[in-house]
């Protein structure tokens, strides 16, 4: 069934307080910092004014302690995922807080959940891999943590993980939001590590550029889950590839990057995504998330770490 496209500039926005049942997160009764308020998340400069809503965090290379926190959050977000009912996440719990050394067989259980994205000590992955990988964790929490679209228009009802292992191939991201009037609409994300000494925006155009040209090929996979859902939110899946076609205003895309405190702009963002997506004109369907913390590859390796300690 094909739902009538919405207008979304004008829906107000809805209360983002309801329980996200599809949404694979962390326990809610969990305590302890939050990674956007470790970041300051908030609107970047010409947020509301210019081609792309979006949103700018940051932590100092300083702050040690905070940087040890969202280290310390990334790593149980992502065996939290990544391990589902195994009963490797508990082993690892168990390790992180103070267990034994895990025995040889344990190692086995837990290991396999590690080894794709972070590599094992003595196995390591490329450092390239392992931040991409680090960029998309820090992305897919914020995503769940802040619940709403950058422009505030739907609350979050879906959010796909991050891939299995970090080569393969397909869509970084994406999010499924839902209006007041139960619509469901889509952002397409594309996440990219940024550690060059070029300015940030060349990587927000490299990542402008995949989209363009791969967009319909990432929708294609996802869509291809369409039959693990049911209702509104398989119909939506079904019809990722010919929303996106058509420039529906359910459908839209979003940029992320992930780098180092000092490669931060220091003014505007995201300034040539409306010249690279003329058609999505809808308030909200081009989004941005420029994540500044510390010295990004130092930051990445952190979080190797802390997960490497429920070995």
């Amino acid at each position: 069934m094909t739902v009538s496209p919405v207008d979304l500039n004008s829906v107000t926005s809805v209360e983002t307080d309801v329980a996200v049942e599809s949404l694979n997160t962390a326990d809610a009764t969990a305590t302890g910092p939050v990674l956007s308020e470790l970041l300051g998340l908030h609107p970047g400069a010409n947020a509301a004014s210019g081609p792309c809503t979006w949103l700018m965090g940051s932590l100092s290379v300083a702050a040690v302690e905070d940087l040890e926190s969202a280290a310390r959050i990334l790593a149980e977000r992502a065996m939290r995922m990544r391990c589902g009912d195994s009963t490797a996440y508990g082993l690892w719990v168990s390790r992180v807080n103070g267990a034994p050394p895990l025995t040889p067989t344990e190692r086995l259980r837990v290991e396999p959940f590690i080894e794709t994205v972070f590599g094992l000590p003595g196995k390591t992955l490329s450092p390239e891999h392992i931040q991409g990988y680090v960029a998309e964790l820090l992305w897919h929490t914020l995503a769940s943590e802040s619940q709403t679209t950058c422009g505030g228009l739907g609350k979050l009802h879906h959010l796909e993980d991050p891939s299995f292992s970090v080569t393969e191939p397909g869509g970084d991201g994406l999010a499924v939001y839902e209006l007041a009037d139960g619509i469901l609409f889509f952002r397409l994300w594309e996440v990219k590590k940024h550690s060059s000494k070029q300015h940030v925006s060349a990587t927000v155009t490299s990542a402008c550029n995949q989209l363009s040209t791969r967009a319909t090929k990432y929708l294609a996979k996802y869509s291809a889950l369409s039959r693990n859902f049911q209702g509104p939110l398989r119909e939506l899946y079904a019809e990722l590839v010919d929303l996106w076609i058509d420039a529906d205003p359910r459908a839209g895309l979003g940029v992320s990057v992930a780098t180092s405190a000092a490669s931060a702009p220091k003014g505007r963002g995201f300034s040539q995504m409306g010249r690279k997506f003329p058609k999505l004109t809808t308030l909200g369907q081009r989004e941005g998330m420029l994540i500044a913390v510390g010295n990004f590859p130092a930051f990445a390796d952190m979080v190797k770490e802390a997960v490497w300690k429920g070995l």
